[in-house]
């Protein structure tokens, strides 16, 4: 099985997917490879993508809180509790964060998100909720038994404040960086690799025959986990220096060239 990224990864700097990239995926399932992506991404954000690659397979969205069906089908799902949502936006208001959480009714802006509008995908825009300017039980995640995860966006050093409250392992949540000024927060130990675990278990496929492709640090227990682990040459430093194989940059087709070194003809 071939699990690729998408932002950074598979798609260039303009989001554009480039043919070569899209022809050597396109052939792994002709030749009924098993082809997925795993993607920060919701659904709604990803399923136009997934179309023009004619993947057929679960989608792993929302960093790995979600495994869904290209139909729309949740296969399965893992929230953050709602008390955990409030911890999270009122650390990102102390620390100058702003934001989104998304929840299966639609993005609901936190901590004056909705200024950052622009930087929401696909059909997420079209799904944009009315703001939320307090936390506690009138919530809308209350609503809902929790978030599907947040994003929050700001200065680099703040964004860095938040991943370490994270890593002292007494906050309700994790957190994985998607960008230098991005941060992705999740339920405590959900990744990529969780939605990974799930997926190859459900098509009974080990682990060792999985190959998985990507960049940031939010890829990284995916990379590590999958039986090869492929960084392209644009990854952060530490994805690269765990990596199995560097493949090029995105712009230059490294997902196209990972498929041709580990599924050739």
């Amino acid at each position: 099985m071939l699990v690729t990224d998408i932002d950074g990864t598979l798609l260039d700097d303009r989001g554009h997917l480039s043919r070569a990239n899209r022809e050597a995926l396109g052939r792994l399932i002709d030749r009924g490879v098993h082809v997925t992506l795993a993607t920060g991404r919701t659904l709604a954000a990803t399923r136009e993508l997934a179309a023009r690659l004619g993947i057929r397979l679960p989608l792993i969205t929302c960093n790995g809180s979600q495994v869904v069906d290209p139909s729309g089908a949740v296969l399965m799902e893992w929230r953050l509790a709602p008390e955990a949502v409030d911890a999270v936006v009122d650390l990102a208001g102390r620390l100058g964060l702003c934001g989104f959480a998304y929840l299966t009714a639609g993005v609901v802006p936190v901590a004056g998100g909705e200024r950052r509008a622009d930087h929401l995908l696909g059909e997420d825009r079209a799904r944009l909720l009315a703001p939320v300017s307090r936390t506690g039980p009138d919530a809308p995640w209350y609503g809902e038994g929790g978030a599907i995860k947040l994003l929050l966006l700001g200065e680099p050093a703040a964004a860095d404040a938040l991943e370490r409250a994270a890593a002292t392992g007494r906050q309700p949540f994790s957190a994985l960086r998607s960008g230098p000024d991005c941060v992705e927060v999740m339920p405590p130990g959900v990744s990529k690799a969780t939605g990974l675990s799930f997926l190859s278990r459900r098509l009974g496929l080990p682990m060792e025959r999985v190959v998985a492709v990507g960049n940031a640090g939010n890829d990284i227990q995916m990379v590590q986990q999958a039986g090869v682990g492929v960084a392209v040459a644009t990854a952060e430093p530490q994805l690269l220096a765990l990596a199995d194989y560097v493949a090029p940059p995105h712009w230059a087709d490294g997902v196209a060239d990972a498929v041709h070194r580990y599924f050739p003809h």
